[in-house]
């Protein structure tokens, strides 16, 4: 029964290492191959990757990406959404715009997306990010926490009572071997007396090398290495939520962020009077990836935000004494993110008129 329990207890110690090394892999292999693992929130890449799934994504340049491919990048408002690839076109610069679908969804998806990087999914598993999650939740680290520090105080106990524990030997420390073969000389503990010799704790100290391990210090080690091995696992292995894509809420990968937070600028920026008394008109040219709408800003007014279809303003109110305002047209992409290096006109003003 006593090789049994050691036997187990050596199985359960042999698995906490396993998965120790298994961790620790997978936070190796996050930070040198950016490798991250992400959990599914929503389910439109349904039926493939249901709610609640888990998967490794690997970041990968977008040049790389293919159609078909299953890609997890922001949206406008920051949020990950990991959708299948159905069109990707190149835009300059190294960067792509990426057009993605649900596998659930009857359409693609309203936006494209602007990377130069994106995290490429390359595994999934239904249901096993229900797992993840949950283990990271206080209650359960606060416990795993407390079993922890309740077994190390029950191991030193145990420890202090065995040592306290006399030898199991009631034959005494003079008395031979009666398991021992007469024949065999080489099996026959010598006992002298007082004089010299060996001493019988000589003989005791031989005889304990012989006993097996105590399992008990086996499955104590056991006990305290797994819930250190799945602490330390719930540490270094945090996934990132992402939703396929509904209602979900995540953190912006800043590797693909970089290159979306930049829409390009519009072109070829003009201005010319109209006959109009107080008034010049302001056009422009469309950016290579047409952005979600454009603002003009002036260095007299307010800001005026100009729908995406639109290529021309009217500047009204230029009637002066000779002062001049500075208007640039600014091209705005994924809510809030504004194109920089934007040229401007100059307007001036007069008693007559404007004058660019």
């Amino acid at each position: 029964m006593r090789r049994l329990r050691h036997i187990a207890a050596e199985t359960l110690l042999t698995l906490a290492a396993i998965m120790g090394v298994i961790c620790l892999l997978g936070a190796a292999a996050g930070f040198f191959f950016d490798i991250r693992p992400l959990v599914f929130r929503s389910g439109s890449m349904s039926p493939e990757i249901k709610t609640g799934a888990l998967a490794l994504a690997r970041q990968t340049p977008a040049s790389e990406l293919d159609v078909g491919d299953i890609v997890s990048v922001p949206n406008a408002k920051g949020v990950r959404v990991t959708h299948r690839l159905v069109a990707i076109e190149p835009i300059g610069g190294g960067v792509y715009a990426l057009t993605m679908k649900g596998d659930a969804n009857p359409e693609n998806d309203t936006e494209q997306y602007l990377a130069s990087k994106a995290d490429r999914v390359m595994w999934h598993q239904n249901g096993l990010g229900y797992v993840v999650e949950e283990i990271q939740k206080p209650p359960y680290v606060f416990g795993v926490g407390v079993l922890v520090g309740g077994v190390l105080v029950f191991s030193v106990r145990t420890k202090k009572e065995r040592e306290r524990e006399p030898p199991d030997d009631s034959r005494g420390h003079n008395e031979p071997d009666d398991s021992a073969d007469d024949d065999d000389p080489s099996s026959v503990v010598p006992s002298f007396g007082a004089g010299g010799g060996r001493s019988g704790d000589e003989r005791i100290a031989r005889h304990s090398v012989d006993e097996p391990p105590d399992p008990r210090s086996s499955r104590i080690t056991a006990l305290v290495a797994l819930p250190v091995l799945l602490m330390s696992a719930t540490a270094l292995i945090r996934p990132q939520p992402t939703l396929a894509a509904f209602t979900d809420h995540a953190d912006i990968s800043s590797g693909v962020a970089s290159a979306a937070m930049n829409p390009y600028p519009p072109t070829g920026i003009k201005c010319k009077t109209i006959g109009v008394p107080g008034r010049a008109r302001i056009s422009w040219s469309a950016p290579a990836v047409a952005p979600a709408r454009y603002v003009l800003s002036f260095t007299d007014r307010a800001d005026v935000p100009v729908s995406v279809g639109t290529r021309t303003y009217d500047v009204t109110s230029l009637l002066g004494l000779g002062t001049a305002i500075t208007v640039t047209v600014k091209a705005v992409q994924f809510g809030t993110w504004v194109s920089v290096g934007t040229p401007s006109v100059t307007v001036s003003k007069n008693l007559l008129g404007a004058s660019c």
